[in-house]
């Protein structure tokens, strides 16, 4: 079925290159040619945002896969330096074109959402954001695979445990991977401790009150692209990051409602149930290996491209649908626990209203929208909140009139 695709010469892999990059390059102009049209159109920052959201999730994401998934079978039959450095190198240039498609569309995209959002910051920083947080995601999973490429047999492993050996290796590289790499966020975020002032102050205060005293607060600085948030990060101590666009725009108990969300991510485990869900998914994987390796043994060769569609699925189900609609039950659950602190219902509502409001963000999804999200559409969190609080709509008005 990909046959040409494997018979291509060194030149003809050039030119397949060059027309993915062009095709990506005509999808993300026509992007922007919409994205303009919505906002004169609408005159709404948000809901140009929202389309352009929705081109790059469902249109550009399946384009991209299709970039690398045929980048990838071309190059493949050429890398014949040994056995265990093929697959690094095969991955390495599909990592490397990824990062080509991702900096040529933040040089096509910068200028139309700086001039909707009002940001300052520059194409330089930009494309920086973009290389180091590729490079920092890569770096563990090319450990995984380095793992991966042991092989039992040099270590005396019997062979009835060489398969239980291998995931096991893996499971550890991972959790303790999983454990060092949050203390490495401070530089990715170029955050710097956060303390010595009122503000500071109260929000760790607020924070031992919730029975966490292993933590460090950092200022995360956003102010020139705009984003208001809030995270934690580590599994041993917690590390809370603010950015400075928040907290120049919330009022203190506003912050204090965020920061609670973030704790009620600690108290109810969800760090550690999201490092479990991404083991699952690593052992699926390697599962998924193991019995193509044995299929292959026992019947025929799998074509490479019914394997690579296999993970891509794989992947999608795992990854995109099952750990984000895990994710956004844990979001609501946050929220739980933020009223269950005794923060008012009014305060977090003027928070997620101020949230969406500060990122440019809509209200509410369209219909499957949100199958694609981490967090429940603000609309949603609002309408529960409500419930929880006997908040009715007059009352809701009121409180966004005050806040608007």
């Amino acid at each position: 079925m990909f046959d040409f695709l494997f018979n291509l010469s060194i030149k003809g892999i050039i030119i397949l290159y060059a027309v993915i990059i062009m095709a990506n390059i005509v999808f993300i102009l026509i992007t922007k040619n919409i994205v303009n049209k919505k906002y004169k159109k609408t005159q709404s920052v948000e809901e140009a945002l929202y389309l352009e959201g929705r081109l790059f999730k469902y249109v550009h994401f399946t384009l991209f896969i299709i970039s690398v998934f045929v980048s990838t079978l071309a190059i493949a039959p050429h890398i014949e330096v040994n056995e265990n450095l093929d697959m690094f190198i095969v991955i390495g240039i599909g990592f490397l074109l990824a990062i080509i498609i991702l900096i040529i569309d933040s040089l096509i995209m910068h200028k139309t959402n700086q001039e909707l959002r009002k940001t300052t910051t520059t194409q330089k920083e930009q494309i920086s954001n973009i290389a180091i947080g590729m490079i920092f995601g890569a770096i563990p999973m090319m450990i995984i695979f380095a793992v991966l490429e042991i092989e039992p047999e040099s270590l005396n492993i019997s062979d009835s445990y060489r398969v239980p050996f291998k995931i096991g290796l893996v499971i550890l590289v991972y959790i303790l991977m999983t454990l060092i790499i949050p203390f490495f966020y401070k530089y990715l975020f170029k955050a710097v401790p956060f303390r010595d002032n009122d503000k500071a102050n109260a929000i760790s205060d607020f924070i031992k009150q919730t029975g966490i005293n292993n933590f460090k607060l950092f200022l995360w600085p956003t102010k020139n692209g705009k984003v208001a948030n809030a995270l934690v990060a580590g599994l041993v101590r917690k590390d809370i990051y603010i950015t400075d666009y928040l907290l120049e725009n919330f009022t203190l108990e506003e912050t204090k409602a965020i920061v609670a969300h973030e704790i009620g991510h600690i108290k109810k485990k969800h760090l550690w149930k999201r490092t479990g869900l991404a083991i699952g998914g690593l052992f699926l994987f390697m599962l998924t290996g193991f019995f193509m390796n044995k299929y292959e043994e026992m019947f025929a060769d799998i074509p490479i491209w019914i394997g690579i569609i296999l993970f891509v699925l794989i992947y999608l189900f795992y990854f995109v649908f099952l750990i984000k609609y895990i994710s956004r039950i844990q979001e609501m659950q946050a929220d739980e626990y933020v009223l269950s602190l005794g923060i008012e219902p009014e305060v977090m509502i003027t928070s997620l209203f101020k949230l969406a409001k500060l990122n440019n963000t809509v209200m509410k999804f369209k219909k499957h929208d949100e199958t694609f999200q981490t967090h429940p559409g603000y609309d949603r969190r609002i309408k529960w909140i409500m419930k929880k609080g006997n908040i009715s709509e007059e009352s809701l008005n009121n409180i966004l009139n005050l806040n608007s």
